[in-house]
């Protein structure tokens, strides 16, 4: 009787172990942690674990350690905050806003294109009234303009459909700007301005 209760006791022991040694084990385990989860149910632990680009557990710094093999990679936190990732489309909020309340170029596919929708807006508007525009990409362009500098067209078409309007066309990045003449007349940008500090002004000289 007590040799068969040390059989099963002993068989009990080596189950547990083979269980352990065939614990999943992770490819990295963060330690030490004030992870924010998100879940109602646990907002907050101190460790994580990731094994094949998945979280496959949060919980506690002792029952993280099961997912710890020789080959797993190990971060110590030491106390900092940890959330999830945060998947964001880079939108600008005040340049979308500016799309509504002007022209928005944001589909256009030629720089014949962007002069139309210019020149319409020019025919309703008052002389001395600025036309602002933004979203152009001329990556976009299924036809490219003659007389481009540096992969960007000249003033010369905008400003002969708006001699009396300023116009100011800014770019979907919001790092450049297509002017005509009176834009550039009235910034005082002439072939001789200097270009600014991190900036160029394209000249067709």
């Amino acid at each position: 009787m007590r040799s068969t209760f040390y059989f099963l006791a002993f068989l009990a022991i080596c189950l547990e172990l083979s269980c352990i040694d065939r614990h999943p084990k992770a490819d990295l385990v963060l330690f030490n942690g004030n992870i924010y989860t998100l879940n109602e149910t646990q907002p907050k632990a101190e460790a994580l674990a990731v094994a094949d680009g998945k979280i496959v557990y949060v919980g506690n710094n002792v029952n993280a350690n099961q997912w710890v093999a020789d080959t797993t990679s190990i971060i110590d936190l030491e106390g900092k905050t940890l959330t999830p990732g945060f998947i964001e489309g880079h939108g600008h909020l005040m340049g979308i806003g500016e799309n509504l309340l002007n022209l928005d170029l944001l589909e256009t596919r030629s720089f014949n294109e962007i002069v139309e929708l210019v020149k319409a807006k020019v025919d309703s508007a008052k002389d001395g009234e600025w036309i602002l525009g933004r979203g152009w990409h001329q990556d976009k362009w299924f036809v490219l303009p003659e007389n481009m500098i540096d992969g960007f067209p000249t003033h010369h078409k905008l400003s002969e459909i708006s001699p009396n309007n300023p116009v100011v066309l800014s770019h979907a990045s919001g790092h450049a700007v297509l002017a005509n003449a009176k834009a550039l007349e009235l910034a005082g940008i002439t072939r001789d301005t200097p270009n600014p500090e991190g900036g160029t002004i394209f000249k067709d000289l």
